[in-house]
């Protein structure tokens, strides 16, 4: 059976251990491990961001370079075989790795591996498959000095030199919680969707990768009209599986699997949102939020709508007692998943004004907004959310210009497993007008019902 999630495992997991087989069973080189590395004191190293990524069709894996070298900093690359791949995730495991002749320790005594099957739509790697990632080191910051060198490309500072050798993988911000992470990017190539297409009522759902023709491939899922569910389920057979759906569902959620219970690859669409593919048109994600931003100003704070300030990804919770603007985030992300869902608008005022977050922006992050720097703040956020919530919430945080400033969307779905709670804090939260509404524990089985959660006073 595949695990589509799985917290705080004490050793690698055993999916990622045998896609690394699987892999490297194929000839040529198709495991790349890169890192950035700082010097410190005592001829010590600390490792910012690694991401091991894998590359399972030859016709894409990319030409080995050469390691980069700086006063300060090294941007380090090697290809791994089989028993060199399984011996750098024993050393990551135990503690100590060795990067060429560079010697890095582990800042905690044990470690917690995370493993996530992603769909194509993630914050690492253009692809559906497997991520897993373990922290390696703690309080780890990248360079904000330029890294030159005479034999080596010139980057402005080590959030740019990290982005571009590693890309979505590694860290994208100076506070990004992947920082100090080490990262596994292992892309699905058996089986994924490639193509969804409406017609008239019909679905047609097509598959690539290496076994798209294998049998006892299914496409089991449902979709969503006038609120109530429907399921759908359809046998995969030369590649596509077709199955009744009409064109104007209001969402729908789908997963590829075989009939030992392997998962492959899922896919979802809801209110604009989708895991990637698209089923209708293409729509450009920045056009999008300008439509969701349109509507929230045109009704103002509501059920499914807040505005905030700048929030400081460094704030602290505090205690439940602090009403702080990052814990009012918090309990609003709560809510909005304990209802039906929301937005939250970063840089629009109570009067529905567009006022940015640019200024407040370049004050705490000191770094001018641009599209790498945003992007690296949403992840922090995201992160750090996602960290302050009991339960599973579905979380998308993502940055828009709208009349040259910038707006950070805080998109939550409704929870499918209710209630979530704030970490540290015993009343539930839900969203009631425009106002978060504290629910005590022993009240909560009062408002499972939708008709319950309109009637709530």
């Amino acid at each position: 059976m595949s695990i589509l999630r799985q917290f705080n495992c004490p050793t690698p997991p055993t999916e990622m251990l045998a896609y690394i087989q699987a892999t490297l069973a194929m000839p040529g080189p198709r495991i790349r491990c890169r890192c950035v590395l700082n010097a410190v004191d005592n001829g010590k190293w600390q490792l910012l961001t690694c991401a091991v990524e894998a590359f399972p069709d030859a016709a894409r894996t990319p030409e080995p370079v050469c390691s980069r070298y700086y006063r300060d900093c090294v941007l380090h690359e090697e290809w791994f075989e089989l028993d060199a791949c399984l011996a750098f995730v024993a050393s990551v495991e135990a503690g100590r790795v060795m990067f060429g002749d560079m010697e890095v320790l582990r800042s905690q005594p044990t470690s917690y591996w995370n493993l996530e099957r992603v769909m194509l739509s993630n914050l690492y790697m253009p692809a559906a498959g497997l991520i897993v990632r373990t922290q390696f080191q703690r309080d780890v910051q990248l360079l904000r000095e330029p890294l030159i060198a005479a034999d080596a490309p010139y980057y402005p500072d080590g959030l740019e030199a990290a982005h571009d050798w590693i890309g979505d993988g590694g860290s994208s911000g100076y506070t990004d919680g992947r920082n100090g992470e080490v990262v596994f990017l292992l892309p699905e190539s058996r089986a994924y969707f490639s193509a969804l297409i409406s017609d008239d009522g019909n679905l047609r759902i097509e598959i690539g990768g290496t076994n798209r023709n294998m049998e006892g491939l299914t496409v089991t899922g449902a979709y969503w009209v006038g609120g109530r569910i429907h399921h759908f389920s359809g046998r995969v057979e030369s590649g596509a599986a077709t199955t009744s759906v009409p064109d104007d569902v209001s969402r729908l959620e789908c997963a590829l699997i075989d009939d030992v219970g392997t998962i492959y690859d899922r896919y979802f669409e809801h209110l604009g949102r989708h895991s990637g593919l698209v089923r209708h048109r293409q729509i450009r994600d920045d056009d999008r939020l300008d439509e969701l931003i349109t509507a929230a100003r045109r009704r103002g704070e509501g059920a499914s709508v807040e505005f905030k300030p700048f929030i400081d990804p460094d704030e602290d919770l505090g205690k439940s007692q602090q009403k702080t603007k990052y814990r009012e985030l918090v309990r609003t992300a709560v809510a909005f998943a304990n209802a039906n869902g929301g937005c939250v608008f970063l840089g629009i005022d109570d009067h529905c004004n567009i006022t940015g977050v640019d200024h407040d922006f370049a004050r705490i992050e000191q770094a001018a907004p641009s599209e790498v720097t945003l992007a690296g703040y949403c992840s922090s956020l995201l992160n750090k959310l996602c960290g302050d919530v009991q339960g599973e919430i579905d979380l998308r945080i993502s940055p828009v210009t709208v009349q040259g400033r910038s707006i950070i969307v805080v998109e939550v779905e409704e929870a499918g497993c209710k209630p979530l709670m704030v970490r540290g804090e015993k009343p539930y939260y839900l969203r009631i007008g425009a106002t978060n509404k504290q629910v005590p524990a022993n009240e909560w089985a009062d408002h499972l019902m939708p008709s319950a959660v309109q009637s709530i006073p």
